[in-house]
């Protein structure tokens, strides 16, 4: 999957707030370079986490519980 199809399930699943993330580099402790999730406001509301967006995906499962980012 990549970025796009990542964004078009994200979309799917929660609607126009929805989100994807690609984080690079170095990442705190317990994050994961692939996040999915969507927009309160102006905090992302990570729903899954993952080293692909699949895994990210599979995390967050149908509703996703809410993680801190």
């Amino acid at each position: 999957m990549n970025e796009r199809e990542a964004f078009e399930e994200a979309r799917r699943r929660w609607g126009r707030d929805a989100h994807v993330r690609y984080s690079q580099g170095e990442l705190p402790p317990g994050a994961r370079p692939y996040a999915v999730g969507r927009w309160i406001g102006r905090h992302f509301q990570v729903l899954g986490q993952g080293d692909s967006w699949e895994e990210a995906f599979a995390q967050a499962g149908p509703g996703g519980a809410p993680r801190q980012c």
